[in-house]
């Protein structure tokens, strides 16, 4: 990690989704429980989209979408 800052994570109690944050930018992205990074479209939909109060049916497999892997 460059530029400093520390490196935060969160997990909604509601739906169980798990995201990251970098204080020094302020970029959040969202994580599987391993902390690795899930694919752009992953994480812009689960960071735009209102909680579901509850895991929802496609976020078994959205946590299987890594980010940088074909």
């Amino acid at each position: 990690m460059t530029g400093g800052g520390s490196r935060l994570g969160f997990t909604c109690r509601a739906c169980e989704r798990t995201f990251t944050q970098l204080t020094s930018t302020s970029r959040a992205w969202a994580v599987n429980k391993a902390d690795m990074a899930l694919a752009e479209d992953v994480s812009v939909r689960w960071m735009t989209e209102y909680c579901p109060n509850r895991p929802g049916a496609t976020d078994a497999a959205d946590r299987l979408k890594l980010k940088n892997t074909n």
